[in-house]
């Protein structure tokens, strides 16, 4: 008796849904779903680096293997880089918090110092093996090379703030006396029955 009620409801129902979806309601929608992948303490994680880096993962991968990336090994791959994303953006939190900050003198020091970091001891050294300075000088005073050289000098002061951090890190752990005796004696005690 009521199928003709129930099929108008169906009809009004399905009537609503194809007007909404014509509409574009739905595509905002999901849209703004994909917007970010979360939320670090409000800040966003955008989706769309995110994609980015899990595809220069899976290039590097076929670049290396030759072989496209098996499905188990790309879930991994997105669960580390997800976690990696994380661990950026609460690292870069308490470097703020903390102050953690690179001169222009440690950056110059990194390029041109006694001991130079292995990207430009790699990408500027001589047939010796030795930093070519002048090679370094020429490519810092020349324009058409400053945004490269300002991306170099932004890679080696990221990588030094980091040490810094990981140096702090390190400095803070402390272990005392009596639980260094207490971990010993609990790994090397034995019991004879």
């Amino acid at each position: 008796d009521n199928t003709p009620i129930v099929l108008w409801i169906l009809v009004i129902a399905f009537g609503g849904i194809w007007v909404l979806q014509h509409s574009g309601v739905f595509g905002t929608a999901t849209a703004a779903r994909f917007e970010n992948v979360a939320s670090v303490d409000g800040e966003p994680i955008a989706y769309e680096s995110y994609i980015r880096a899990i595809e220069a993962q899976r290039q590097q991968y076929q670049l290396q293997t030759g072989e496209s990336m098996p499905p188990q090994l790309y879930d991994i791959y997105q669960d580390q880089i997800f976690d990696s994303m994380v661990d950026d953006i609460l690292r870069e939190r308490e470097m703020n918090r903390l102050g953690v900050q690179v001169s222009d003198e440690e950056i110059i020091g990194l390029v041109l110092g006694d001991n130079p970091d292995p990207l430009i001891v790699q990408q500027f050294s001589d047939e010796n093996g030795q930093v070519d300075r002048n090679l370094i000088r020429s490519l810092v005073d020349n324009p058409e090379m400053r945004e490269d050289w300002i991306r170099v000098e932004e890679y080696l002061s990221q990588k030094r703030r980091t040490e810094k951090f990981n140096k702090l890190i390190e400095a803070a752990v402390r272990v005392s006396e009596k639980e260094i005796e207490a971990e010993y004696t609990k790994r090397n005690r034995t019991v004879d029955v």
